[in-house]
């Protein structure tokens, strides 16, 4: 009814407007449900087998997946618009939602190589349309993609201003980084922070923290600068994913706009 209203109303209907409305109820449906079940309201399927008999199928969502719908769902930022459908599989069959930016990531990274036009997979040929840009450098990465990492620590049950605080942080040290690379090397900045990201994209598929903490030494000295206390208590095993994604994120990233 909500899509029929909308419909109604709308004079231009374009296949964006139609797709964005489209999930924007979608969104709406699966925050209604997550309700339903904090309410103990449970949604039952009916299926006739034959004359005298029928099939019940309930449906029913962990109430840490319930929870997370509840309190994050309408951040869903337009950006991940085109994986909504695999971001509603990862949660809902709980696979690990870094495992879906890590494929992004890849497509980004790698969007240039000779193998990348044989890769048959959605999330990594989304990953790789981030990365077209009109010149021939990779376009920034947003930091609307670590929804993804919010929403996977709010799934975990951590406190999600914690975890929204720590994450925006090591954003804007690899940010911070970015600039004092292109600061000091310029045009040779890029490949630089290439080098930097594809070590620590390695790094995270291993989920190796010490080469991760080696390339963050490297990274802070190439740029002459000391490395934040606080990454002692960030890169602990439990809070690994959260910050080497974000610090990568933030390393090839693109400041706020209204920022100097």
């Amino acid at each position: 009814y909500r899509l029929n209203d909308k419909l109604q109303i709308e004079k231009n209907i374009s296949a964006d407007w139609l797709k964005e409305s489209v999930l924007e109820v979608v969104k709406d449906l699966e925050k209604e449900k997550a309700e339903w079940l904090y309410q103990n309201i449970y949604v039952v399927e009916i299926e006739k087998a034959d004359k005298n008999k029928a099939n019940v199928y309930s449906f029913s969502i962990p109430l840490r997946i319930t929870r997370a719908i509840k309190l994050f769902i309408d951040k869903y930022p337009p950006l991940l618009n085109d994986i909504f459908p695999d971001f509603l599989d990862y949660i809902y069959s709980e696979k690990n939602l870094y495992e879906l930016l890590f494929k992004i990531l890849v497509g980004y990274f790698f969007a240039e190589s000779k193998y990348s036009g044989k890769v048959n997979d959605k999330v990594i040929n989304f990953g790789k349309n981030l990365a077209k840009n009109k010149g021939k450098e990779r376009k920034p990465l947003d930091e609307s993609i670590l929804y993804l990492s919010k929403f996977q620590e709010v799934l975990n049950m951590n406190e999600k201003e914690k975890v929204e605080k720590q994450i925006d942080w090591a954003y804007s040290e690899g940010l911070r980084v970015k600039e004092y690379l292109e600061k000091k090397y310029n045009e040779k900045a890029k490949k630089k922070i290439e080098g930097i990201s594809y070590k620590i994209l390695d790094a995270i598929r291993r989920r190796d923290i010490d080469a991760f903490q080696q390339n963050l030494i490297r990274a802070y000295l190439e740029v002459e600068r000391e490395i934040p206390y606080v990454f002692v208590e960030a890169l602990k095993e439990e809070n690994f994913n959260r910050v080497a994604y974000a610090f990568l994120v933030g390393l090839n990233g693109r400041k706020p706009e209204g920022t100097s």
